[in-house]
C-alpha cells in the first residue's frame, strides 16, 4: 500500500503506511496536522504539542462514492482523528 504524509503546519514530517505508527515530537503550542495522499488530504486537526497525543487515520471513501472523494470531497478524503 502507498503512504500517507504527515503535515504539521504544513510541513511534510513524515509519512505513515498501513499498521505502521509515527512518533513526532512538537515544539510547546498549538500545531495543524493534516495528513495527506497524492492530492486528496484529511480535514485539519490542532493539536498541543506540549501533551502526548494519539491520532488514528484511514481512508474515508468507500467504493460507491470514491468519484466524489476524489473530485468534490478531496479535503476528507483521508479521515483524521484522535485515537
Amino acid at each position: 500500500m502507498r503512504a500517507y504524509t504527515l503535515l504539521i503546519d504544513g510541513a511534510p514530517r513524515g509519512a505513515i503506511k498501513q499498521g505502521e505508527t509515527l512518533e513526532v515530537e512538537l515544539t510547546p503550542g498549538d500545531h495543524r496536522v493534516r495528513m495527506k495522499i497524492d492530492w486528496a488530504t484529511s480535514a485539519e486537526l490542532v493539536v498541543s504539542g506540549a501533551q502526548d497525543v494519539k491520532l488514528s487515520c484511514r481512508s474515508n471513501a468507500n467504493p460507491f462514492l470514491i468519484l466524489l472523494y476524489i473530485t468534490l470531497w478531496r479535503g476528507r478524503y483521508i479521515r483524521l482523528e484522535r485515537a
